[in-house]
């Protein structure tokens, strides 16, 4: 064998020792009973990380949409009924128990239709789920926040959108305008927490997909 081909034999092995390293983390995946979570769930379980753990209220889903993935992976997904907006003390139990390394938040009403006609009586409830779950992510283990967002955040702006299309401007329903506020939520929160755990030498990282 070369020198050449050793070394990329090395590099190899090193990169999937990083993988593999990274698939024995535990995930958490907020709303991950719904259309989207459970493709996310499917995909991550698949993929080979076997620590995926979902939590979802059902009220845009149920036990069977778990019970489907379960069938298509051939794996067990660890699942709680639980209101994030409702049940702090629970969410702080779930994380405590399992020391998630990343969250992949897509909890939430889902549709435009659903915030339009009370929008008063929703905007609490979306908040209070994306800060609390903003703030257990200032758990010493937690790494990764991704929050799951809308082209709605982009308003009037021409379309094809892009991301470097400036959002928050002629937001026209009450469901962008909560993706958006989200946004800028999750990333004052990610900002703090990445100066914050990169003193102790543990970066935290935060996505917005």
């Amino acid at each position: 064998m070369t020198k050449e081909a050793e070394t990329s034999k090395d590099t190899t092995t090193t990169s999937t020792n990083k993988s593999d390293k990274y698939k024995t983390k535990t995930i958490l995946v907020a709303g991950g009973a719904g259309y989207i979570g459970t493709h996310i769930v499917v995909e991550l379980l698949q993929a080979g990380f076997s620590n995926v753990v979902v939590i979802d209220n059902l009220c845009n889903s149920s036990r069977e949409a778990i019970r489907r993935v379960e069938k298509i992976t051939n794996a067990n997904v660890t699942f709680y009924e639980v209101d994030i907006a409702k049940q702090p003390e629970a969410v702080n139990d779930i994380c405590t128990k399992h020391r998630f390394y990343c969250c992949i938040h897509l909890a939430g009403l889902k549709a435009v239709g659903e915030k339009c006609p009370t929008p008063i009586a929703i905007l609490p409830k979306q908040f209070a789920m994306h800060n609390e779950l903003a703030r257990v992510s200032q758990s010493e283990q937690m790494q990764q926040l991704h929050l799951s967002s809308t082209a709605c955040v982009y308003g009037n702006a021409p379309v094809p959108y892009t991301e470097k299309d400036p959002a928050g401007h002629g937001l026209n329903s009450p469901y962008g305008k909560t993706k958006y506020f989200s946004e800028e939520i999750i990333r004052d929160f990610g900002i703090f927490f990445f100066f914050k755990k990169k003193k102790r030498g543990n970066p935290f990282l935060f996505f917005i997909f």
